[in-house]
């Protein structure tokens, strides 16, 4: 667990380890619909796998496709979640790669990426293969 909320009744865990990287997918198409917020990613993920049929292995069809432990509601993290997720880095662990995607979308070209060695946030072109960590919320 990385985030929890309502006196740790409800929160986001993430996997254990990074799953393969990948590209975001869709370049040059917008995926409407994303939301950079907290409590978002499951949505974001939904919307992407949806709506973004050019390609396979993207980022957000890895994390829905990822299983553990008996749970399948894996998802790409949002914007805001990938960060909570950055924050909680050293409690978590297992961190190979320098940027991670979230599940949010930034233009028909880049999506939001999470730098994990100094913490900032931009927007990087959605062809270019990165990290992945699929998280999942429990209620």
């Amino acid at each position: 667990m990385f985030y929890t909320t309502d006196r740790g009744r409800h929160g986001l865990e993430a996997a254990a380890a990074d799953s393969t990287s990948s590209v975001w997918g869709c370049y040059e198409d917008f995926i409407g619909g994303t939301s950079l917020a907290i409590g978002t990613g499951a949505a974001n993920t939904a919307a992407i796998v949806a709506g973004c049929v050019s390609a396979e292995n993207t980022a957000a069809e890895v994390a829905n496709a990822y299983e553990l432990n008996s749970f399948a509601d894996w998802f790409l993290p949002s914007r805001g979640e990938l960060n909570l997720l950055y924050l909680q880095k050293d409690v978590v662990g297992g961190f190979a790669s320098s940027n991670y995607w979230s599940s949010s979308q930034a233009s028909a070209l880049n999506a939001w990426l999470q730098l994990f060695v100094v913490g900032g946030q931009f927007g990087g072109s959605k062809g270019n293969p990165n990290g992945v960590r699929a998280v999942r919320g429990f209620k």
